[in-house]
């Protein structure tokens, strides 16, 4: 039977660089190909339903790459060369009257492979059928399966995470949200141990924790085959399919090719710029690296295509990815930061009639069905009763808080009254604006992802501590009374609604208001795609409290 092993798996695609795979050297680079001894296999022909065939890297024997390091301390050492070895075992299986490919990955195998060549997430989905194989309803197995999970929060910033538990727990253990996080990858215990054994781990690839000899390769194709069109995951995890990340390079290229005609042909309403990192927007102007001297107070796409002027016909992505925005303070000049155009591009794209978006520089993949709910639920918000008023556009919103309170006898200023508390390790504000009838209006300006994302965050931790800590409550009222005097108030006019025991949610709306260029266009429509993911969970948090929600557009002329 010969010696058993563990294997890493991948399943390749049916077409590689447009052209359906037929053979096996496909799948590894150009490069690869030239540096590899190609091995037939030793049975080739004696099965009519499985072949296969064997790439191992020519690699020249070196020294470890630490030998230099101690050789300061000790002098010459004796070290026998060594080398990294790789290899890729590409294998054919017939299965259901046509051909489909995987490759076993040995050493550094997986860098010989095309990166356009595997599919994505199959192993993620194969995993998850494997742990809750025949689960139809979602309730034959226990749920208590999974061991490790890897994830990416994608909101203000990118966030990558590996989790992991001692023992099986559920997933909702791990604190993914199944909302807003793209599920990497999964390890977990296999609903049938004696076929998989007592682990298997799934993202790109899948693997094992059973050993297989060379002569099981066949039934092994013959079961991924199998268990790759099964829907057993979609029971608990169908939700990893809203929202991909898009790792085909194949598709990217065209994607990026969609994002050049779009530009150069100034169809570009879904498309804006908008730093990929929060910034301080009333203390910095911004420029283009091909205009210098021109200085803004906004970051818009227009000016970016002005400055372009005639070049702009000629704009392509290798521009895009050189050409810099330049954030600089407005009182010294000196830089504040500096992105690519690109990577401050988000973009909302079809492709064949599929959306994409793309976002700090990353394309995502949108299920039609669920970009279609989360637009209905954004659309479904209520609008606040309070008439607050419109701003300029070069208004600061510090201003802009103090010209709506005194504009307004029924507003009670509460911007940057910070309050510290034992459970936050960082000072909360309130909110921005606090109504006699009980509405916690918070303002942000621009229609930017991170910033919102610290609007509705910020929202939805000031209900919580309100709700929760009666601390956080006790210290709001001092800051209430403080501003109540500061502002000639009569004492107890807002501090009345600041118990030191409890409030009652229900009694409370939370507003979001935002500062922008609306032009009369809805929430939906003005939204990027994650700031919708991350409103939609912070309204459902507040919800759950039992709190009311509502939204203001405010115009910036």
């Amino acid at each position: 039977m010969g010696k058993k092993r563990a294997l890493t798996v991948y399943r390749i695609r049916e077409r590689v660089a447009g052209t359906l795979v037929s053979e096996f050297r496909q799948v590894l680079k150009e490069d690869a190909l030239s540096n590899t001894d190609v091995y037939p296999w030793l049975e080739d022909g004696t099965l009519d339903d499985f072949s296969c065939k064997l790439f191992v890297a020519r690699v020249a024997p070196t020294p470890p790459l630490w030998h230099e390091f101690l050789e300061a301390g000790f002098g010459r050492l004796q070290l026998p060369p060594g080398a990294f070895n790789s290899a890729v075992l590409v294998m054919r299986t017939r299965y259901y009257g046509k051909d489909r490919y995987f490759a076993a990955t040995f050493g550094g195998g997986r860098h010989l492979l095309r990166p356009d060549s595997y599919e994505r997430k199959f192993g993620l989905k194969v995993a998850l059928n494997i742990m809750f194989e025949g689960d139809q309803d979602g309730q034959d197995l226990t749920a208590d399966r999974v061991r490790k999970v890897n994830a990416t929060s994608v909101s203000e910033s990118t966030l990558l995470s590996t989790r992991q538990t001692n023992r099986g727990a559920t997933f909702e253990t791990f604190g993914v949200d199944t909302q807003s996080d793209l599920l990497g990858s999964v390890s977990g215990v296999p609903a049938d141990g004696t076929t998989w054994g007592s682990m298997i781990t799934g993202g790109d690839s899948v693997q094992a924790s059973r050993t297989y000899s060379f002569s099981q390769l066949p039934g092994l194709c013959s079961d991924l085959a199998r268990l790759e069109r099964r829907k057993d995951y979609m029971q608990r995890f169908g939700w990893i399919d809203h929202v991909t990340h898009v790792e085909d390079p194949t598709v990217i290229q065209q994607l990026e090719s969609a994002l050049e005609k779009q530009l150069r042909t100034k169809k570009a309403s879904t498309l804006r710029l908008s730093p990929p990192e929060i910034v301080e927007w009333e203390s910095l102007d911004f420029h283009f690296s091909i205009s210098a001297k021109k200085r803004y107070s906004d970051l818009l796409l227009s000016d970016y295509m002005a400055a372009l002027g005639e070049d702009l016909k000629k704009l392509t992505l290798k521009r895009l990815k050189g050409h810099k925005v330049i954030a600089t303070h407005k009182d010294t000049g000196d830089e504040a930061g500096s992105w690519t155009v690109f990577r401050c591009l988000d973009a909302e794209l079809k492709l064949r009639g599929t959306p994409y978006l793309l976002v700090g520089g990353d394309f995502y993949e949108v299920s039609k069905g669920f970009l279609a709910k989360l637009d209905e639920f954004v659309s479904s918000l209520q609008k606040t009763s309070h008439k607050l008023p419109s701003s300029s556009e070069h208004e600061h919103e510090q201003d802009y808080n103090i010209r709506a309170a005194k504009g307004n006898s029924s507003y009670l200023l509460m911007d940057r009254r910070n309050i510290k508390v034992s459970s936050s390790t960082s000072a909360i504000e309130f909110c921005d604006l606090l109504s006699t009838d009980r509405h916690l209006i918070h303002v942000k300006r621009k229609l930017q992802s991170s910033t919102l994302s610290h609007l509705f965050a910020q929202g939805s931790v000031s209900a919580d501590l309100w709700h929760m800590s009666e601390e956080f409550r006790l210290a709001t009222r001092d800051k209430i009374l403080e501003a109540e005097v500061e502002y000639g108030i009569p004492t107890g006019r807002f501090s009345k609604f600041s118990p030191g025991d409890s409030i009652s949610p229900d009694q409370w709306t939370v507003v979001y208001a935002i500062v922008a260029k609306w032009n009369g266009e809805p929430l939906e429509r003005r939204l990027p795609f994650f700031s919708k993911v991350n409103l939609r969970r912070h309204v459902e948090d507040l919800r759950r409290a039992g709190y009311q929600v509502a939204y203001a557009c405010v115009e910036a002329h």
